[in-house]
């Protein structure tokens, strides 16, 4: 397969998990979102395999609950125009990689899906993690991207 026709699959790739990010993230500007948000999080907290995880949670994330859910929501839909666009898309794939890595550990131990959480075959794993590595490390954003025409040439945010 030629370079040019790896680098249009890899676009494609990144425009579909930009509006899966989308997808996941609409919902969650909603009353119900942020009511059910504390109840998510006390679920994720519960019996966590991972300490530092569980202190995180317990500790930073339920008293400030609002602030949190507000950041996720909007954190969530700034990487899914991002990566859609292909805007700056180095630090959205950095800041997606990241996202995923945390909700997978988060989630790792649950047995039941999570209210507001996206469907299964959308849900954050080890495959985004690595998808998101991707798009990072091939600067996915200079094929059918804004990256292309504002930055060609530029360094690793772009």
């Amino acid at each position: 397969m030629s370079d040019i026709k790896t680098r249009r699959w890899i676009a494609l790739a990144r425009i579909a998990a930009g509006l899966a990010l989308l997808y996941g993230a609409l919902p969650k500007f909603s009353v119900g979102f942020l009511q059910g948000f504390p109840t998510s999080v006390s679920a994720c907290a519960s019996g966590n395999p991972f300490p530092w995880l569980r202190t995180f949670l317990l500790e930073m994330v339920l008293p400030h609950q609002q602030v949190f859910a507000v950041m996720l929501a909007v954190a969530e839909l700034l990487m899914g125009v991002a990566l859609t666009l292909g805007f700056l898309t180095g630090l959205a794939s950095l800041a997606a990689m990241i996202w995923a890595a945390l909700i997978m550990l988060a989630t790792s131990h649950l047995t039941a899906p999570l209210p507001y959480a996206p469907p299964a075959a959308l849900a954050p794993g080890a495959h985004a993690v690595l998808l998101f590595l991707l798009f990072f490390v091939s600067r996915a954003g200079r094929t059918w991207g804004v990256d292309a025409r504002v930055a060609p040439g530029k360094g690793w945010i772009w």
